[in-house]
């Protein structure tokens, strides 16, 4: 499941990518660090997955009062 989320946000990656007449590599390079540190924190069980809705229900939860 979880390679499946990384290879469907790698198309919509490209897709945005795509979008940009300029790339910005500091910024490129600082994503793919982050990408990377977050892939290794949910591997060595340091975080969890939650679901989207319950994601959706705590932003709402938190910005909308």
């Amino acid at each position: 499941e979880f390679r499946r989320v990384l290879f469907r946000s790698a198309i919509a990656d490209f897709l945005i990518d795509s979008l940009d007449a300029e790339v910005d590599e500091d910024a490129e390079a600082a994503w793919r660090s982050e990408i990377m540190l977050r892939v290794r924190d949910f591997e060595s069980g340091a975080v969890q997955a939650i679901a989207w809705d319950e994601a959706r229900r705590q932003l709402r939860s938190r910005f909308n009062g």
